[in-house]
């Protein structure tokens, strides 16, 4: 068999999905070590430093603290901005209660310096959703990025149902998480693993098939006879 055929015929046997799966796999597994290794260095050497947080450390817009320590709500999207961030944040964990049903929280954060505002650079792209801990707190990790602040919206309720929020002591910002946490790729993350390489080896795949037509159609190619 001709060296090109031969060529052809490994291609065929390649079992595109089961390598772009393998492929995936091993770069989730390399990242997440890559990202917990990283944050214990940083930790150990004080840059990555924890932080106990209150409420009045933020700038709050559509709260309204009342006698109780509790915050009312005066719109359907609170907010709370800190800004002057040194750029190292990995995560955000607190622990409130609310009076009625809240629909979401998230968490906004940018990624170049400056003045804020309310709301005025904070982008849908750059959000995560937290995480619900056994112990009822709400954990948020954000990417590994250069921020420089973030806004928690910390319930979203129609304007007619009045809400209030009681935080139940301190927020914690980037404090160390286990490692098995960074092995976690959440709901999106597994979204991602399980799609992803689906698109990979379906495009792979259509390129093998455009080489092969290719090569065949130089074979079968009618000599010039002029």
């Amino acid at each position: 068999m001709p060296r090109r055929q031969r060529w052809v015929a490994r291609l065929k046997k390649i079992k595109i999905p089961v390598y772009c799966y393998l492929l995936a796999v091993i770069i989730w597994l390399a990242t997440s070590a890559v990202a917990c290794i990283g944050d214990a260095i940083s930790h150990a050497n004080g840059s990555l430093s924890e932080q106990s947080l209150v409420p009045a450390d933020f700038a709050l817009y559509d709260m309204e603290l009342q006698p109780d320590g509790s915050y009312l709500c005066t719109s359907d999207d609170p907010q709370m901005i800190l800004s002057s961030l040194d750029g190292q944040v990995r995560t955000l964990r607190f622990w409130a209660d609310y009076s009625g049903y809240s629909f979401e929280m998230n968490l906004y954060y940018t990624t170049s310096p400056g003045p804020e505002q309310n709301g005025g650079r904070f982008g849908e792209t750059r959000r995560v959703w937290p995480v619900e801990q056994e112990d009822g707190s709400y954990l948020f990790t954000l990417p590994r990025q250069t921020i420089y602040a973030l806004r928690l919206d910390p319930a979203s309720a129609p304007a007619s149902q009045e809400l209030t929020i009681t935080f139940e002591g301190i927020l914690l910002l980037n404090e160390p998480v286990s490692t098995l946490s960074y092995f976690n790729p959440g709901w999106a993350g597994l979204a991602t693993l399980l799609i992803l390489p689906a698109f990979l080896a379906a495009l792979v795949r259509w390129l093998l098939d455009l080489i092969r037509h290719y090569h065949f159609a130089r074979k079968h190619k009618m000599p010039n006879t002029a």
